[in-house]
């Protein structure tokens, strides 16, 4: 079994998924596609990328936290063995010559053992809703725009690294970069914060591997600024102000 990011969630770089499921697939592989970061930003049709398993995040997608979505193909789902038994999962028992013999159902109720978090799937699925009535292509080409936007600013500034790719058609609506003038990401994550109201992720971003091997210390950091449906370009614009006005300072 083969699992990896669709989209990273430090860089946004999108993993040409479809070409490494028939790479991995002629070589007798399984794939397990990581979609948290992928599926709030583009259109996702699991079936076109041919993959055998897609995890989806719902509270990256304007859902509520703690529920998300396991898809896999039907055949690799009734094979797998149970983790879990419990209520809703069983079809009958019997008792047979001193012995328990349970008949359990199919999928997807023989994974779902016990209460289920039943205001999280309605939660869910109003979030699904909500995404597909405005349409993931519209929302995919609203981030394009502002990630073009964001990515000719950013490029314009001597003391800001980029990391990852620029093209954005291969790229969620975010960007990792690192200020020189500016000792730790935290230090720029929190002028931002308080003197423009632009809210930034720093850190490492729980990918300590990445920053090592790009000799980034993760004490140090990077900085990820990200937009989406709800972002327009002032946002942008007030984030690009914040970020110049620290390298001024900063110098």
């Amino acid at each position: 079994l083969i699992s990896l990011v669709h989209s990273s969630n430090v860089t946004g770089t999108v993993a040409p998924m479809k070409e490494i499921v028939e790479i991995a697939h002629d070589r007798g592989a399984l794939v397990m596609s990581d979609d948290a970061q992928y599926a709030p930003h583009h259109p996702l049709d699991v079936q076109d990328l041919d993959v055998d398993f897609s995890a989806i995040s719902v509270h990256k997608m304007c859902g509520p936290t703690g529920v998300g979505v396991l898809y896999g193909k039907m055949d690799l789902l009734k094979s797998m063995d149970m983790f879990l038994v419990g209520g809703d999962t069983v079809a009958d028992v019997r008792y047979i010559d001193g012995k328990i013999v349970p008949e359990y159902l199919p999928p997807p109720e023989k994974f779902e053992a016990g209460l289920q978090n039943y205001a999280g799937a309605i939660g869910a699925g109003a979030a699904a809703d909500y995404l597909q009535s405005i349409g993931m292509h519209n929302i995919e080409l609203h981030e394009r725009s502002l990630l073009s936007f964001m990515l000719k600013s950013l490029k314009e500034m001597d003391t800001v690294t980029i990391l990852g790719t620029d093209d954005i058609h291969i790229k969620t609506g975010l960007v990792a970069f690192m200020v020189s003038t500016v000792n730790t990401a935290h230090d720029v994550a929190g002028y931002l914060s308080d003197s423009y109201g632009v809210m930034l992720r720093s850190g490492a971003h729980c990918t300590h591997p990445y920053h090592y091997q790009m000799e980034i210390p993760p004490s140090k950091g990077t900085n990820r600024a990200s937009v989406y449906l709800y972002n327009n370009r002032k946002d942008v614009e007030t984030f690009i102000e914040g970020l110049h006005a620290l390298v001024e300072a900063s110098s």
